[in-house]
């Protein structure tokens, strides 16, 4: 009788450690293809961050264009407020971008680690 136990118990055991490494591997498998994702996206800002380059290039151009003949001060200034709120703009769009990807990337990093966890519990 002790030995139809064990042998139950050790089949309970292998079964739950198959759960858990299918459990693993679906995990890892989800992990690898955000990975994949977030390259994707970061490619993606580098290309047009590259792309952007002759944009800016341009309009600093006629930013300093402006500025030269420009010979009121009060004028001056204003411009050069507008252009620093414009960077400013970007930076912030972009640390918000940033900031909502990392954010669902932990989130479902957070998820993933409570469901493994439950397996491991199960067991």
């Amino acid at each position: 009788m002790r030995i139809e136990e064990l042998k139950s118990a050790n089949e309970s055991l292998n079964l739950s450690v198959e759960e858990l490494d299918k459990a693993c591997a679906f995990a890892e498998a989800t992990l690898r293809e955000r990975d994949e994702l977030v390259f994707a996206q970061c490619e993606k800002i580098r290309l047009l961050e590259e792309q952007s380059e002759p944009f800016y290039e341009v309009h600093s151009e006629f930013d300093s264009d402006i500025v030269l003949e420009t010979q009121d001060n009060s004028e001056k200034d204003l411009i050069l407020k507008l252009q620093t709120q414009v960077k400013e703009n970007e930076l912030n769009n972009l640390e918000k971008v940033y900031e909502t990807k990392e954010s669902v990337l932990l989130k479902d990093i957070d998820q993933m680690k409570s469901q493994i966890s439950e397996l491991v519990e199960k067991l």
